[in-house]
């Protein structure tokens, strides 16, 4: 795509918004918890999101040792034989690790696992000085200060 587009326009800028693991937060406390503590740990996946396999991608990357994959449909629902499943996973790995629409989803006593921790993911755009700049430039801003 970078190629078909530089054939067209061979002075725009290209830039690529993409998806990184911003931070850990252990539930219910709610506890930050640095990615490096995690690193080498043995965990369980939870998610039911439409595409799971950047989320594996990121814990793989995070350094997790993925164990269980728990995938789920897009939007589902948690059931109790889900709930059974997961805190079966959960006793069999050092941490569970969700996404934050996830969390959001699980009824009130899943939140009690000792083990459940939720990623929250930030996109960013790259290269990030050279987009601020063609903004500033092309919206005929200054910079100030």
């Amino acid at each position: 795509l970078a190629a078909r587009i530089r054939g067209i326009y061979p002075d725009a800028g290209l830039f690529r918004a993409v998806y990184r693991v911003a931070r850990f937060r252990a539930f219910p406390a709610e506890t930050v918890i640095p990615a490096d503590e995690l690193s080498g740990k043995k965990a369980a996946a939870l998610c039911s999101i439409g595409a799971p396999a950047g989320f594996i991608a990121m814990l793989a990357q995070a350094g997790m040792k993925v164990s269980a994959r728990m995938m789920y449909p897009d939007h589902h629902a948690y059931t109790a034989d889900d709930y059974r499943a997961i805190r079966d996973a959960a006793s069999r790995v050092d941490v569970v690790i969700t996404t934050e629409k996830d969390i959001a989803k699980l009824h009130a006593d899943m939140l009690q696992l000792d083990n459940l921790i939720a990623m929250e993911i930030e996109q960013v755009i790259e290269p990030a000085k050279q987009f601020i700049d063609d903004v500033i430039k092309y919206a005929g801003l200054r910079r100030t200060g």
